[in-house]
């Protein structure tokens, strides 16, 4: 039945038609509004299942009252109508549709002309009216007792263990399947801070976080539906207390079914881990409070036990009463157990001779029987545990009962019945009576051997560690963030002389060297600052006897630690290896300075081979040349000079047959037809025109067999005085053939152009040089200027300057001092150059470097203008350069001294 205090909460449901056919369907307590005169207007369907009428036979309050109560009942009614608010409260006798009456509790309050009236079962059977968080209803039903239990037996059973439910400190809530609450005992009420009169018939989701999508098609999609397939469930989830805090709980739920094994509800356990150590003190909190409910509901209990003998002897005038009752209590007495059993801990009872009265599974599991039923009657002697741990646990419960003071964590081996060793946390209560003598003993259990062996295992890592830190190599000391030092190991001593006792409370930085004491402190700043960092350093440490030793040093932040709430610096000795770090540098020093003159020297001897091979290679060259032009000019100087002789001798030919054909016109018809045929007068015409020619030809072979051997000048060797225009000259006619137009190109097709020499000579004395040397740098220079101009041209000749042109100029400067190497006065200055397509900066920096070229494989060594450079520079002690800009052509300047040393 619906308490008064809760009428002005229901109210606002009832403006609601959906809210208030819900109340109606869901209370246990009769709801019912009437007229005035007891015309019934509206019945929820409990009153059938309580009266057996139907809702549509019940029209009048009035006519089902026994005779005997109807006046009083009239009477109370008009008290109501008299009242201008408030309600009323009376019992009645109510007749049943077979005819039997039970007695009734009814609360009847008025607005707006209507009766508002709530019905309760008078729990005659219990002797009192219960008012925890359970509602025992008579049941429908008129099946025969069939478990055999006396209904009383039963019923103080029940009672026992709603008493110790109510008093579990985790939450126990049940829920039928849309989710509605329908109970809720104390742990709920201290967990959510819900009252029970505030949640009953609530939606479960009133206690989950607002804006968190838990609507009633959520819980039963997400955990209603799959607990009916799983039959239980576990999870954490995030729930709300009554003032909107949230917290986060462990859920176990399972499954509530009839006896045809149909779902009928849920059943869960709350279990607040928010704040874990917080709730071991609510824990013990809440067991002291529960011995002191124990007495009360101890006291409650005995006077039941009075009003169950009333019970006893009604049982025969209502035995249809008493079996809804009985199969209700053995309902509850089932829920009561399945609570029992979803609780994580392990739960038991016993009696004051240490003789058990009861378990939930958990216990029954390690204990080694099936069910826990079945631990009724037994002692510990009789369950799995040694002998000696069966006597201990029976002197504790001893001792607890005769202080009549609970126990709390007290820390027990016990052998279960898997044979595994486990230990136990243990709180042992007693439980009192309504005198407030004690009656039993109850005891809760959690499993700590896990969290026993992490500390054993903590404790044996620490004593390793603190071996390894004791009889390590390395030096490891703590030091606040300003330097002083709070520990150090025994190895301080070894490396620096000092005793851990004579640095502690001391500054580190007293005995690091001065230069790198701000290599210290520097550290020290960033590992404050970045506290996840490590920082290395290697540092000169100051040892006993004044020396000074090197050690690289590794520090960590372990200031938010609070085992060691500082800076942890290791410290290895590297003085050896400074030592042999400073011997290897000066060796790797002096290997690499005589690796840099090998190899400068190979470098140089590369150079000087390729350059030998390349003299050799034009020594040769000039060799093959001196020899062909010396062949050559022998038989061409037999021929130019046999040519003058055939000259006059065909003069005096001639002379003659002039002379015939004078004296004998008529020469006869055989030698006229041989002189028609032999064009005798063409002859006598062009044969002195061919000799002529003939002669200009040799006289051409031998200017070119000259200017080879010029050119090579293999007779003559070291510095001579020579005409540096003679020199210039032969090397264009031996590159004649390139310059003219005609011929064809180095790649076989025909030249589409010629290149326009121009000389601009002065008035140069002779030189003193190598020719032979110095007609190689002109040969190379002129052939680089040929094959940049014909490059040109066969890329874009619209692109070439109207006439491809080749300028050589010379001239005499007079040098100024320490210009020319020696300070030797003047010097010739040759200059080359083209208008060709020119090269950019990077190419003219690296134009005099061994094997640089730009052209393609195959038609440049990268020898040439290296050659040159060292022929001009350091044989000649003169200057090359260049001088050059893309689209601007490129000009060499030669400058020779006039005099050698």
């Amino acid at each position: 039945m619906l308490h008064p205090s809760l009428k002005n909460k229901i109210k606002p449901h009832f403006q609601y038609p959906e809210a208030s056919d819900a109340w109606f369907h869901i209370s246990q307590d009769i709801l019912g509004i009437a007229s005035w005169d007891g015309k019934i207007q509206q019945l929820n369907p409990i009153w059938e299942s309580t009266l057996g009428f139907t809702i549509a036979e019940s029209r009048q309050f009035f006519q089902l009252v026994h005779p005997d109560d109807r006046e009083f009942t009239l009477a109370k009614w008009q008290q109501l109508a008299a009242m201008t608010s408030g309600t009323v409260s009376f019992q009645n006798r109510y007749r049943r549709a077979d005819g039997t009456y039970i007695r009734l509790s009814w609360t009847a309050t008025s607005r707006r002309q209507l009766v508002y009236f709530t019905g309760r079962l008078t729990p005659d059977v219990l002797g009192t009216s219960h008012t925890g968080n359970y509602n025992w209803r008579p049941s429908c039903s008129t099946d025969n007792n069939t478990n055999g239990k006396d209904p009383i037996h039963t019923a103080k059973m029940l009672w026992e263990q709603a008493q110790i439910i109510d008093q579990i400190h985790d939450a126990v809530i049940t829920t039928d399947l849309q989710g509605i609450v329908t109970s809720w005992n104390q742990g709920a009420v201290r967990l959510f801070g819900h009252s029970t009169f505030e949640i009953l018939g609530q939606h479960l989701g009133l206690i989950y976080p607002e804006g968190f999508s838990h609507t009633s098609k959520f819980i039963r999609q997400q955990i209603i539906e799959p607990l009916q397939k799983l039959g239980s469930m576990e999870m954490e989830v995030q729930l709300r207390r009554k003032g909107g805090a949230k917290f986060w709980a462990h859920l176990s739920l399972t499954v509530l079914r009839d006896e045809a094994g149909l779902a009928v509800g849920t059943i869960g356990c709350f279990q607040d881990i928010e704040e874990r150590k917080a709730a071991e003190e609510e824990l013990k909190q809440a067991n002291e409070e529960l011995e002191a409910r124990v007495v009360a509901r101890t006291a409650a209990l005995s006077a039941t036990l009075g009003q169950l003998e009333e019970v006893v002897a009604q049982l025969h005038r209502e035995i249809n009463d008493r079996q809804r009752v009985e199969e209700h209590l053995r309902h509850s007495q089932e829920m009561l157990q399945l609570i029992l059993d979803n609780i994580p801990q392990y739960i038991f009872w016993k009696d004051t001779n240490s003789v058990y009265q009861g378990c939930n599974r958990n216990f029954a599991r390690i204990a080694g029987v099936s069910n826990p039923e079945d631990i009724i009657g037994k002692t510990d002697y009789d369950l799995p545990w040694k002998q000696e741990e069966a006597e201990g646990f029976r002197e504790l419960d001893r001792r607890a009962m005769q202080a009549d003071r609970a126990e709390y964590h007290i820390l027990q081996s016990r052998l279960q019945a898997n044979g595994k060793q486990a230990w136990m946390d243990v709180n042992k209560i007693p439980l009192h009576d309504g005198s407030g003598l004690v009656v039993g003993l109850l005891g809760t259990m959690e499993d700590v051997t896990a969290r026993i062996k992490a500390a054993e295992a903590l404790a044996k890592s620490e004593a390793k560690f603190r071996s390894l830190i004791q009889n390590s190599s390395d030096l490891i000391t703590i030091l606040e963030p300003d330097g002083i030092v709070r520990y150090a190991s025994p190895s301080l001593e070894k490396i620096t002389g000092f005793k851990p006792e004579d640095l502690i409370g001391k500054n580190a930085l007293e005995i690091v060297h001065p230069k790198d004491s701000f290599l210290l402190t520097k550290g020290f700043e960033n590992l404050v600052s970045n506290p996840s960092h490590l920082v290395n350093i290697e540092l000169r440490c100051r040892q006993r006897d004044g020396s000074w030793c090197w050690l690289e040093v590794t520090c960590s932040n372990l200031l938010a630690d609070p085992a060691v709430s500082g800076i942890v610096v290791n410290s290895r000795d590297i003085t050896e290896r400074k030592r042999a770090e400073s011997v290897l540098r000066e060796s790797a020093q002096a290997l690499q300075e005589q690796a840099q003159q090998l190899e400068a020297t190979l470098e140089e001897l590369k150079q000087t081979q390729t350059q030998l091979i390349q003299t050799e290679k034009m020594s040769s060259l000039g060799l093959l040349v001196a020899g062909v032009a010396h062949e050559i000019n022998n038989p061409v100087n037999f021929i130019h000079g046999n040519i003058s002789h055939a000259k006059l001798y065909v003069q005096d030919l001639l002379k003659i047959l002039h002379l015939y054909q004078e004296k004998y016109p008529d020469p006869g018809t055989e030698i006229a037809a041989v002189a028609e045929e032999m064009e005798m007068d063409f002859l006598m015409t062009d044969l002195p025109k061919l000799l002529n020619s003939m002669k200009l030809g040799s006289e051409r072979i031998q200017d070119i067999v000259l200017s080879l051997r010029n050119f090579s000048r293999v007779d003559e060797g070291g510095m001579k005085e020579a005409d540096i225009h003679q020199g210039i000259d032969d090397t264009v006619l031996i590159l004649q053939h390139r310059l003219r137009d005609g011929g064809k190109s180095d790649s076989g097709k025909p030249r589409k152009f010629g290149i326009e020499l121009i000389r601009e000579y002065g008035n140069l004395p002779k030189v003193e040089c190598n020719m032979g040397q110095l007609n190689q740098v002109f040969m190379n220079i002129l052939a680089n200027a040929i094959d940049a101009l014909e490059e040109a041209a066969c890329k874009d000749s619209e692109a070439m300057a109207p006439q491809p042109q080749i300028r050589i100029c010379t001239e005499v400067r007079n040098a100024p001092t320490g210009d020319m190497e020696g300070g030797r006065g003047g010097a010739v200055v040759i200059r080359i150059s083209d208008n060709g397509p020119g090269m950019p900066e990077e190419v003219i920096h690296r134009l005099f470097d061994p094997f640089f070229t730009t052209k393609p494989v195959g038609k440049g060594t990268g020898l040439g203008l290296a050659i040159s450079y060292q022929i001009v520079v350091e044989k000649h002690k003169g200057s090359l350069g260049c001088v050059s800009e893309p689209g601007k052509g490129t000009e060499f300047a030669i400058a020779i001294p006039l005099r050698q040393n």
